[in-house]
């Protein structure tokens, strides 16, 4: 009777371990804890296996969750095995291709062909990008740039972050040989919803211009540029970038470029994307036949890796 009594305690003592060491426990604000197994994880909720039942629990109101054998605060619900500072920080790497043609008349053919990065974290943000576009027209190339850039941001609160930027630009069919802008200064959000988003920046900096056959362009510069944002539905969204740079040395020669696209998702896949979009730049003292605005329209198709 008493080895009965001796295995029956040791079963007991071996069930209560193991239902301590191997449960799940998911803590409420409430103060009630729950025993039992996540076995789904969404958006805003877990789905908790207990005894009684299943129970969906909004992520809100879980205040601790312990997957066996970890513990996870409850920003990390949504995915426990990435939390806090151990959570990864991944690059999103964006290849665009543009094309547009024209006949008849006349035969003009686009192509272009481009790649971004970003890399957001919750204090600052990475955008990089490098592009190349050619334009033949009647077998003539008329134009061929290259732009390059990259930006830093390095967010100081909700509302405002600071700055750093460089933007490189050649074609040598324009006879353009450089056309480089530094600029640093502080970005703000003048509006933020769900839906719409207007971010202003402003700043300094310098700027290099230098065509053939004319004296370069070298001067301190201000810096001021818009960005808005407009969702439409789930997946369609429109994006506009303005920027005017006017130099200081004379402060009546200034740049004006201006960028707006369309961009609808391709079928069900959130990697594919095509895009309508325009872009122009404006000098005010182009020099020589050129002429002071430059405009581009194109229709891209991208796919995203991360």
């Amino acid at each position: 009777m008493s080895n009965i009594l001796k295995r029956y305690w040791l079963a007991l003592v071996c069930l209560i371990i193991h239902s301590v060491t191997c449960a799940d426990i998911v803590t409420t604000r409430s103060g009630i804890s729950f025993h039992g197994k996540v076995i789904k994880y969404s958006k805003d909720s877990i789905v908790f296996k207990t005894i009684s039942g299943n129970r969906n629990i909004h992520k809100h109101e879980i205040t601790s969750m312990q997957v066996a054998p970890f513990t996870f605060p409850p920003e990390a619900v949504q995915n426990p095995l990435q939390t806090g500072k151990d959570k990864k920080k991944y690059w999103v790497f964006t290849f665009d291709i543009d094309m547009n043609g024209q006949s008849g008349n006349t035969t003009n053919s686009v192509f272009g062909l481009g790649v971004r990065a970003n890399r957001e974290k919750e204090n600052n943000s990475i955008k990089a990008y490098l592009a190349h576009r050619k334009n033949i027209h009647n077998e003539n190339t008329i134009e061929e740039e290259s732009r390059m850039g990259i930006k830093y941001t390095s967010h100081i609160s909700e509302t405002f972050s600071w700055f750093s930027s460089f933007d490189f630009e050649t074609d040598k069919p324009e006879q353009l040989l450089m056309r480089l802008s530094l600029s640093n200064g502080l970005e703000y959000f003048l509006f933020k919803r769900e839906r719409f988003s207007l971010i202003g920046e402003t700043g300094l900096g310098y700027y290099l211009e230098s065509y053939e056959n004319r004296d370069a362009l070298s001067t301190p510069a201000l810096y001021l540029g818009f960005e808005h944002i407009q969702r439409f539905g789930k997946s369609v969204r429109m994006k506009n970038n303005i920027k005017y740079i006017p130099t200081l040395q004379p402060l009546t020669d200034y740049r004006f470029s201006y960028n707006t696209n369309l961009e609808f998702p391709m079928g069900d896949s959130k990697k594919w994307s095509l895009s309508l979009g325009y872009r122009s730049f404006y000098t005010s003292k182009p020099g020589g036949r050129r002429e002071p605005l430059e405009t581009n329209y194109y229709t891209r198709i991208s796919r995203k890796w991360q």
